[in-house]
């Protein structure tokens, strides 16, 4: 697999992503995308440079529908400038979907509202709360960062959030290191997961490769 083209996206998408100069998927996105595309649950064991935006984010907008006014796809993060960032940057390609994309905690008009968004763990649960946000629509739920949202503000807040999310709803994980607790997190939020790349093997057990 040597082009996006060889992902075989709608070609809208092929072309945005040229547009924004991104030609060759990373590893990361050749063994993860196949597999989001498809519906699977996924643990990816990467960090910052692995392109994992556009692994999650391609998917996101290829399977989430617009919920008319509330999220259909919710991306966890662990700080406010990186929901940001991260917004921003999905934005672009969600020009050619039509998905609109905003951030809790930043310059958004009605973030709430929007099909994609991004926001820390403490901003959705206060929003909740708040009864200015509602997950009941939630088809694709992401935590991006688990390691610095575990270090930053503990891994609890996610376990409640997920709990609000319907259980169809498809779910990824992303952390670099892969810790104890987000080990034990995954194995009790999100089923079946395909971890990529695979765990290395201990000796008399096999790696779970992406189906």
């Amino acid at each position: 697999m040597q082009s996006f083209d060889d992902l075989e996206f709608p070609s809208e998408m092929t072309e945005a992503l040229s547009a924004e100069g991104f030609e060759e998927p990373t590893e990361f996105q050749r063994t993860a995308i196949p597999p989001l595309r498809r519906g699977n649950n996924l643990l990816g064991a990467v960090g910052p440079g692995a392109g994992t935006l556009l692994a999650y984010g391609t998917a996101i907008l290829e399977r989430t529908d617009s919920q008319a006014g509330r999220a259909g796809a919710l991306v966890l993060v662990p700080t406010a400038a990186a929901a940001t960032g991260l917004a921003e940057s999905l934005g672009r390609l969600a020009a050619t979907t039509g998905h609109s994309v905003g951030a809790l905690g930043g310059a958004w008009l009605l973030p709430e509202r929007c099909d994609v968004l991004f926001a820390t763990p403490n901003d959705v649960k206060s929003a909740v709360d708040e009864a200015s946000l509602t997950l009941e629509g939630v088809q694709f739920l992401v935590v991006d960062g688990a390691s610095a949202i575990e270090t930053i503000s503990g891994i609890d807040t996610l376990g409640t959030l997920f709990e609000y999310v319907k259980a169809g709803a498809q779910r990824v994980v992303l952390s670099q290191p892969v810790t104890e607790s987000t080990s034990a997190f995954v194995a009790t939020h999100v089923a079946k997961a395909v971890r990529v790349p695979p765990a290395p093997a201990v000796e008399g057990t096999a790696a779970k490769p992406p189906e």
